[in-house]
């Protein structure tokens, strides 16, 4: 495998289609069949993953309740993971500098700063309380993840586990 133009999961001559898709998941099903606890370590397609936002009554039914202040750009997830990872920078990003790099990617070093700290440091809890504020659908953190090229490894294992198999 190797990235392509936007740093695409997929073969060499691969169209762009659920092509990539469809060859990561025969992949983690291969995995699966040697361990059935295991998930890959390079982070999937954006297509497989889900471009839902989760509402109120899904925060409700996971116990995660969470003022309306503390959602979307202003998730307090975001916020805490980003104050405990970046006590030493200078300007230390906030959950809307994060929001931004997911949604609204200007393409600049911080950006992907913000999100290799998310990838390395986020924990699989402060991930899905993160998405649970509407700080991200898991398709949109992979794209931009897929963006600025962190694919593999642990982080991509973690993130992994959210796929729709």
């Amino acid at each position: 495998m190797q990235l392509s133009g936007a740093n695409e999961y997929r073969e060499p001559g691969e169209p762009r289609s659920g092509d990539a898709a469809a060859r990561w998941r025969e992949q983690w099903r291969m995995l699966r069949l040697r361990d059935r606890d295991a998930y890959p370590d390079t982070l999937g397609p954006p297509e497989v993953f889900s471009d839902k936002l989760p509402a109120d009554t899904d925060r409700e039914r996971c116990g995660h309740p969470v003022a309306r202040g503390e959602t979307g750009p202003n998730s307090r997830t975001v916020t805490s993971r980003l104050r405990m990872s970046c006590t030493e920078w200078r300007d230390v990003p906030t959950a809307d500098d994060f929001y931004r790099a997911v949604h609204e990617p200007a393409g600049t070093n911080a950006e992907t700063a913000i999100l290799l700290v998310w990838y390395h440091e986020a924990d699989m809890s402060e991930q899905l309380y993160a998405h649970l504020e509407g700080a991200y659908s898991w398709r949109a953190l992979v794209t931009a993840l897929h963006r600025v090229g962190l694919i593999h490894g642990e982080g991509a294992r973690r993130i992994n586990r959210f796929a729709i198999a």
